[in-house]
């Protein structure tokens, strides 16, 4: 049997299985809505025993949103990382620097994120985890650039308003 991925789903699943659903390996079930048709999604917790011909993956879907996100982010912080990335009074570092910071905080977050999912079974303490690492990384200044790059003016780092002003 081919092993299960590390990464939890933002899918919110709803009630519990039956228990003849348990039996083949059914963590939980989505009833959903879509372009006028109704869709049930059964989520499996490893792989079911027989995967069926075809297999619909919407891999393109995820790509595209992740894509398209990088690109936004790249626009809107690492072109203007003298105004949204960088703060003086927090770090005085060139542009280069910080927007290799905010790759390497990004790559930091994946790599920690994957191993909590992989070692911490339970779903409400990998959340409490994830919770208290991300407002750690929020609020803390040495670690505000792990957290992304809009960590670098928010308020409770730099005293500053924002978004920012031509007074800041």
């Amino acid at each position: 049997m081919p092993p299960s991925t590390s990464s939890r789903s933002t899918t919110t699943f709803g009630p519990r299985p039956t228990a003849s659903d348990a039996e083949r390996g059914v963590g939980g079930e989505a009833w959903e809505i879509h372009g006028g048709g109704f869709y049930q999604v059964l989520k499996y917790r490893l792989t079911p025993p027989t995967i069926p011909q075809p297999l619909y993956w919407f891999k393109w879907e995820a790509y595209t949103t992740w894509l398209s996100g990088f690109a936004l982010m790249v626009f809107l912080y690492y072109f203007n990382a003298d105004t949204y990335l960088i703060d003086p009074s927090v770090a005085d570092l060139s542009t280069a620097a910080a927007i290799a910071i905010s790759i390497g905080g990004l790559v930091l977050a994946w790599v920690v994120y994957d191993g909590l999912c992989r070692v911490v079974r339970s779903e409400l303490v990998l959340a409490a985890l994830i919770l208290a690492l991300t407002t750690l990384a929020a609020w803390g200044r040495a670690s505000s650039s792990a957290a992304g790059p809009s960590t670098y003016r928010s308020a409770p780092c730099s005293g500053r308003s924002w978004p920012p002003t031509s007074s800041s």
